[in-house]
């Protein structure tokens, strides 16, 4: 990877940090007006209008023109089915903290999935800066929680929700040459729009509540949020995601999920005036070192190899 490869990607995963930091403030306001799963319908739908006009418009290029859409098929379940599926009735189970703690060992489960099937070696320094991430980030979702009862239910599903997402990326790695980014958000956003819009459709003729969920359209506050987590959070991340999936290791890509949380904290704190802490910052800023840090000594490898 050259200077200015470099330079794109890694302004890409900042921008994929910030704006998936900022996704809750969406979600929680979707939330405010509608179930999950009429927000996840929303949300897919939102996403893949915004990638059918950026591919119609010919700004992304796709060309599925001899290739198999067999494989892209797989990522798409694991991120549109298996992370957001998942996550969304683990979360009628599990709490938050629960999730965040169980998401936060994410990059871990990557580490070792991309070791085991696709033979990416982390070195020992990033190793370590992924365990302290993942201890920092794991403190941040438990700092001042209380007592919290666990619901084993809740936590088999969360964690089928990370075990999703650590394959998604690592499959990812592994069709990086056969497919590019643009084609891989693409079919990821289709077939999530496909499937919840089949599973909101059957819902709402059989409670006969199909009016009231389109019926939110009719919100300002409802759409914006939408329009945010279909089109940046969905699309705009997924793009992102597959691209710094083609240059960089799962292990590099996954660790800067974590830097989210910093942009989290900070928007609960100056947004919506949650309590942010001293441990919360100096946690904030161990995760950031922990980022920087795999994959600083990423590419030293690179060098070295």
């Amino acid at each position: 990877m050259d200077r200015n490869t470099g330079i794109k990607v890694y302004l890409a995963a900042v921008l994929g940090a910030v704006t998936t930091g900022f996704s809750f403030l969406g979600a929680k306001t979707a939330l405010s007006y509608g179930t999950p799963l009429e927000s996840l319908f929303f949300r897919f739908a939102a996403g893949f209008l915004f990638a059918a006009v950026l591919v119609g418009t010919k700004t992304v290029k796709t060309d599925f023109r001899g290739k198999k859409l067999g494989p892209l098929l797989i990522p798409a379940l694991l991120y549109s089915g298996g992370f957001f599926g998942f996550q969304f009735f683990g979360l009628m189970y599990a709490s938050s903290v629960e999730a965040g703690i169980i998401m936060a060992v994410q990059p871990a489960v990557t580490m070792i999935m991309a070791e085991l099937t696709i033979k990416e070696k982390p070195n020992a320094a990033q190793r370590i800066c992924v365990v302290v991430a993942i201890l920092a980030a794991a403190f941040i979702s438990a700092y001042g929680s209380g007592n919290v009862e666990a619901d084993i239910r809740g936590i088999i599903l969360i964690s089928l929700s990370a075990l999703s997402m650590a394959g998604n990326v690592v499959y990812i790695r592994w069709i990086r040459n056969d497919y590019n980014p643009a084609e891989i958000s693409f079919v990821s956003c289709a077939l999530g729009f496909a499937i919840y819009t089949a599973v909101i459709l059957v819902q709402g003729t059989v409670n006969g509540t199909l009016g009231e969920t389109f019926g939110l359209m009719k919100n300002p506050g409802f759409l914006i949020a939408i329009l945010y987590l279909g089109a940046a959070c969905t699309m705009l991340t997924t793009l992102i995601n597959s691209y710094m999936m083609k240059y960089l290791e799962a292990v590099r890509v996954s660790v800067f999920g974590c830097a989210g949380t910093i942009i989290t904290l900070t928007a609960g704190h100056f947004i919506l005036g949650e309590e942010l802490g001293a441990a919360r910052i100096i946690c904030s800023a161990v995760i950031l070192a922990a980022v920087i840090g795999t994959n600083y000594f990423g590419e030293k490898k690179n060098e070295q190899t």
